[in-house]
């Protein structure tokens, strides 16, 4: 949505095509983003792939908590970015077995 709330947690991503100008290229939330992600965490840490960066990892460290899995479990939104530097969540990753 394009709802925001105190703390809570969005990627901004740059492109530069010479690595001397810098443009914004995207603002990345979660696709289950509401209010319950103030305080979770959400891209606290990030990880992009060397080879092109078209992967983009995004770490939201209590993420389990709106789904009622546990108190401190996370997730990882996998992101791709397109040849217009667009970026679409491809997949969610939840640690498996959680009480």
């Amino acid at each position: 949505g394009n709802t925001s709330y105190d703390n809570d947690g969005k990627v901004y991503v740059y492109y530069s095509s010479d690595l001397t100008t810098w443009s914004r290229s995207g603002l990345i939330k979660a696709s289950d983003y509401n209010q319950s992600h103030i305080g979770a965490f959400y891209g606290l840490a990030v990880g992009l792939n060397d080879s092109d960066g078209s992967y983009l990892a995004v770490s939201d460290d209590r993420d389990a908590q709106r789904t009622g899995q546990g108190t401190t479990a996370g997730a990882v939104y996998i992101y791709t970015r397109s040849s217009t530097n667009t970026w679409t969540q491809q997949q969610k990753l939840l640690p498996p077995n959680i009480p």
